[in-house]
């Protein structure tokens, strides 16, 4: 992870309001603040790691500077990063997406790019687990193992920007 990688991340965390982010977890034993948990989460997406092992890797390499310039105190066990992930409301994390968007509007980040107004792309996408296939699947009734979302996108700016991802039940 570069310096300059980590001077965006410090000026823009802030932004997300994690502080306001409900920590389901319960009050005895809890040894992660959750914006703690939730800053190395991200700080692992930006820098392109593709599980939770892989960030725990990535916070267990950063030098002592750069946990303190992202309040991150020291390695992040995989399991308890996932624990406390699934115990996150979604719309908790949803509301962090759109200050993070209402905060690079403020900015003007958000700027058109060869068309006079902004454009947002509206899609849908489902997924099907590998349990709805096969041998000894249920055919008859709705199908299970199916995750819909639909998703909006700024796509007329600069940078694609995720305005909202909203699962469909």
């Amino acid at each position: 992870m570069t310096r300059r990688l980590v001077g965006v991340l410090r000026a823009r965390l802030p932004e997300l309001g994690l502080e306001q982010v409900k920590d389901p977890r319960r009050k005895h034993g809890r040894r992660w603040s959750l914006p703690s948990l939730l800053t190395s989460v991200l700080v692992g997406v930006v820098c392109g790691r593709k599980s939770l092992a892989e960030t725990e890797s990535l916070t267990g390499s950063l030098t002592r500077a750069m946990r303190r310039l992202l309040k991150v105190p020291r390695r992040v066990p995989d399991t308890t990063a996932r624990d406390a992930l699934v115990q996150v409301e979604p719309d908790e994390l949803r509301e962090v997406v759109r200050r993070q968007c209402r905060a690079a509007w403020r900015r003007k980040a958000l700027k058109p790019q060869g068309l006079p107004c902004g454009v947002v792309s509206i899609d849908g996408k489902g997924t099907a687990t590998p349990f709805t296939e096969g041998r000894f699947v249920q055919k008859q009734g709705e199908s299970y193992g199916v995750v819909r979302t639909l998703g909006s996108a700024l796509i007329s700016s600069e940078a694609t920007v995720c305005l909202d991802a909203e699962p469909i039940p």
